[in-house]
């Protein structure tokens, strides 16, 4: 697994395994997220890849390692034992099927909403997000304008700053879509309207409203990463996720405890979210496939998932009944325990909430940038 940062959580649920399946031992490898694509890499070319291996959706790359025949085709296995994907949130119950074959199970998600720091807001006078209601497009101008200061010409406060999923989420607010299908396409669909006007919005917040910064201007500006900008004190809304609200619990802006609330993200034409998903696959080569598949049945069960959550994992939840239980909205580690509305996740993995599109090449992505 990639999530160096957290094989506690991991260990844990390892030796809930362990303990049901007595003759077999798990050894945990971690690694950070660059080096461990460039070992996975290496490993899978060269057959010595770990019995269980972790995969993202990140940018569809899931397509490339199913594509090229990495992982161990589990669609019988699924039947055999009566798996139900439907059990899961549907953006990670799509993120397993390439070509209607099955090629692993979803362990955790990840999903970015807005995070928004209310001192800042009662500074301005501006009520609070509603965090059951999402603000429409010319609501967010509207807010982040007050909320964006200037001092002698320059802007010292931002109404709000992005991340790395806000432009795949305003091409989908906008009603558009990047290719036909987005688990299984045929054809590019980007040139239309809808992207256009996505895409305009997000650059109208950065250039023409000037109320969002650049993602590469944030670093320069002393927002750290995109993720992290609240912790500046110069944004009030910012684009993140449920893995840095343990930052943002102990944070001090000023000397002052960061006071901050969760609410969705704004909505264009419709609603739209991108959804990631972590996924556990078995080898293909691996040695021990009976025993590997076990263990990746275990990481999305849901005594796995809850034994995960409630140890401090970074991602939220596949599986419904967990996803919409105390391990989650209650009973989170290390520190969430007390942090409000936190069903605010739970409401943007809904059926509107999509994942990148899977394509087995990184050609798309590639040019995507450039454009």
């Amino acid at each position: 697994m990639w999530q160096a940062d957290h094989t506690k959580c991991f260990e844990k649920v390892c030796e809930a395994f362990e303990k049901k399946h007595p003759r077999v031992r798990v050894k945990v490898e971690a690694d950070f997220w660059d080096a461990y694509w460039s070992n996975i890499s290496t490993n899978t070319a060269s057959k010595t890849a770990p019995d269980v291996w972790e995969i993202s959706t990140d940018k569809g790359s899931q397509a490339k390692w199913f594509g090229k025949g990495a992982c161990l085709d589990l669609t019988e296995l699924v039947r055999r034992d009566g798996i139900d994907l439907a059990a899961h949130i549907p953006a990670a119950r799509k993120a397993v099927v390439w070509k209607d074959r099955i090629y692993g199970l979803p362990c955790g998600a990840a999903v970015r909403i807005f995070i928004y720091n209310k001192d800042l807001f009662d500074e301005a006078g501006v009520p609070y997000l509603d965090p059951k209601k999402p603000l429409t497009w010319d609501e967010l101008l509207d807010i982040a304008r007050k909320l964006t200061k200037r001092k002698e010409g320059d802007i010292v406060q931002y109404g709000v700053s992005g991340s790395y999923s806000s432009l795949p989420s305003c091409i989908q607010q906008a009603g558009g879509r990047l290719v036909d299908n987005y688990e299984d396409p045929t054809s590019f669909t980007a040139d239309t309207p809808q992207v256009r006007e996505g895409l305009q919005f997000y650059y109208d917040t950065m250039f023409k409203h000037k109320i969002a910064p650049l993602l590469i201007q944030q670093k320069d500006l002393g927002f750290e990463q995109p993720d992290y900008a609240l912790l500046s004190g110069r944004v009030a809304i910012m684009v993140s996720g449920y893995f840095a609200l343990p930052r943002l619990i102990d944070a001090e802006i000023d000397g002052r405890k960061l006071n901050f609330g969760l609410a969705p993200v704004a909505m264009g034409r419709e609603r739209g979210q991108e959804a990631l998903t972590n996924l556990f696959c078995v080898d293909r080569h691996s040695k021990h496939p009976e025993e590997a598949w076990e263990l990746v049945k275990f990481f999305a069960s849901e005594e796995g998932q809850r034994i995960l959550i409630e140890n401090g994992a970074p991602d939220i939840p596949t599986m419904e009944k967990v996803l919409r239980s105390d391990s989650f909205l209650v009973k989170s580690e290390p520190a969430m325990q007390g942090v409000e509305n936190l069903d605010v996740f739970v409401d943007e993995l809904g059926d509107f909430a999509i994942g990148p599109p899977a394509l087995p090449t990184d050609k798309f992505n590639r040019k995507f940038q450039k454009t």
